[in-house]
């Protein structure tokens, strides 16, 4: 039986709450806290979204005592991912680990990415790939899985594909 391992995403989800944010000091003091606790895994959020986000990973890196450090990205929107902002802001950040969110809803794909779903699988493999060719670990988070996995099976499966393929070390299927 696998090893039950701990994720979490406070530090970049809670900010999505009404009026909540982290300044660097307390963005800190929140992973040390959770480092205590034992998480295994604690992401810091989008090193792209500020500088505060982006320094916290050195200090979080200096202080823990046992967590991976885990930066937060969405797959490149750059067709040339070598060139894409949100993957090189990953890298800058020298987590342990990328958690890179892509699109598995062909609705989402089309309307919102304005890619054709092949297109879309691409973007997933190239951008794992690059993360992975770069050193980084990488796990990939299926935006809407379920609800595309109940309208595509079987886009919504080869999208995972595609991103395991590239060498996602594991899938996770959020809704």
């Amino acid at each position: 039986m696998a090893a039950l391992e701990l994720y979490d995403c406070t530090l970049r989800e809670g900010e999505q709450a009404a009026e909540a944010s982290f300044d660097l000091k307390s963005r800190v003091e929140l992973f040390s806290r959770l480092d205590d606790f034992g998480f295994d895994f604690i992401e810091l959020g989008w090193p792209i979204a500020s500088e505060d986000i982006l320094n916290s990973f050195e200090l979080c890196r200096k202080i823990r005592k046992r967590a991976k450090i885990v930066a937060f990205g969405s797959t490149s929107i750059n067709p040339l991912v070598s060139e894409d902002a949100n993957l090189a802001s990953i890298l800058k950040s020298k987590a342990d680990y990328a958690c890179i969110f892509g699109k598995s809803h062909l609705e989402h794909v089309e309307k919102q990415l304005k890619l054709t779903p092949e297109e879309n699988l691409k973007r997933i493999y190239d951008s794992v790939l690059f993360l992975k060719k770069n050193g980084m670990n990488v796990f990939y988070d299926a935006e809407h899985y379920f609800d595309a996995f109940k309208e595509h099976k079987e886009y919504a499966l080869s999208t995972l594909v595609s991103a395991i393929n590239a060498g996602a070390e594991k899938i996770v299927l959020c809704d």
